[in-house]
């Protein structure tokens, strides 16, 4: 089973591109990628232990509220679920996701719709504020096969921070990674975008990464 899982962790998947219609929510949508999609990403959960292996995360920067994130996914009907938890991380100063700043847990974005096809999923991230370059992205937490794939941008024009945090044990350097190492494409962004605003502090408790782990 492992081997399969390991099997399914290092597969990428060709995407018919696709435009983009963006919507904004809640703020300003950051996104690195062009709108169009290549290569489809993920991990087997049994070669992405918790708390953050097998997290994919995009970095940006500016100051002011993280009060969303959006995700296109697509999916190849390996696992039936998608569950997984969002995440706001601090730059380590070293071009990699630091602390954790800021999670959103527990969401599910089954049901995935099935390749060619792909969706956007929205993830509130209320009263998040940052400055600086800060990181935002996610961990699928299905406990075998993925429930979904992350999109790819393979030919964009600019060139984000795709990132990948690997696990101990397989065969690549562990931690923070670019995906190209992983994939054996040269992604230029992952299909991870910030929905971002003015930072206007309220009553809102944010979940801190202590309380995650507690």
């Amino acid at each position: 089973m492992r081997a399969l899982l390991a099997l399914l962790a290092l597969l990428a998947y060709p995407i018919v591109s696709a435009n983009l219609t963006f919507a904004q929510p809640c703020g300003d949508l950051l996104l690195t990628a062009d709108g169009t999609w290549e290569f489809g990403y993920s991990w087997g959960g049994g070669d992405a232990p918790p708390p953050e292996y097998g997290a994919f995360a995009e970095c940006y920067s500016g100051e002011g509220e993280v009060c969303g994130m959006a995700l296109w996914v697509t999916h190849f009907e390996f696992g039936e679920q998608a569950p997984f938890d969002a995440f706001v991380w601090s730059d380590d100063g070293e071009g990699a996701p630091g602390s954790v700043l800021c999670a959103s847990l527990g969401h599910n974005a089954s049901p995935v719709p099935t390749w060619p096809n792909f969706e956007r999923v929205d993830v509130p991230i209320e009263g998040c504020c940052v400055s600086g370059t800060w990181w935002i992205g996610f961990r699928g937490t299905w406990p075998g096969a993925p429930g979904m794939e992350i999109l790819a941008d393979i030919d964009g024009p600019v060139r984000g921070c795709p990132r990948t945090k690997i696990a101990p044990g397989l065969p690549y350097p562990e931690g923070w990674q670019d995906v190209s190492l992983i994939y054996g494409h040269d992604t230029k962004a992952l299909a991870i975008g910030a929905l971002f605003r003015s930072c206007a502090p309220t009553g809102t408790v944010t979940t801190t990464w202590g309380r995650v782990k507690s």
